[in-house]
């Protein structure tokens, strides 16, 4: 926490403290400058779900979803009335969601190199697992 978010809480701590104001209604958030929100959280999940999955499977004759086009496909199945492109960007943005990534995080293309380290990893641990109890009895010898 930052010097000034802190002084910020004592100040207001301070404040209501000399308004009688109880404790619990002390600590809930202050009321919120600018438009409140019109998105609820299911339809914001909504639009993850939609976003994590390919566009054919909602007739979209692209590869990668595009903010326009989530905010069309959003409308057009009546999640939202209207929602604008650059909003569905900030919101993919603010939860690291890019869809036009989404082939290459969920499904990585097997290598051959990619095989043969991991199977050189598993082998590097069976192995350790193997010698581990004989260090412990050695070890325990030593002492």
């Amino acid at each position: 926490m930052s010097r000034k978010m802190a002084r910020l809480w004592r100040e207001r701590w301070l404040d209501l403290k000399q308004k009688d104001v109880s404790i619990a209604e002390r600590l809930m958030d202050a009321p919120r400058s600018g438009k409140p929100t019109q998105l609820t959280t299911e339809q914001v999940l909504q639009l993850f779900v939609i976003a994590c999955e390919p566009p054919d499977k909602y007739g979209r004759p692209i590869s990668h979803w595009t903010a326009r086009e989530l905010a069309e496909e959003m409308s057009k199945q009546k999640i939202v009335e209207s929602i604008s492109p650059r909003h569905v960007a900030r919101l993919l943005s603010e939860a690291s969601l890019k869809p036009h990534l989404s082939e290459y995080w969920l499904n990585p293309p097997p290598t051959k190199n990619l095989t043969r380290k991991s199977k050189k990893s598993v082998n590097y641990i069976d192995k350790q697992k193997i010698l581990e109890p004989n260090k412990r009895k050695s070890s325990a010898l030593m002492r």
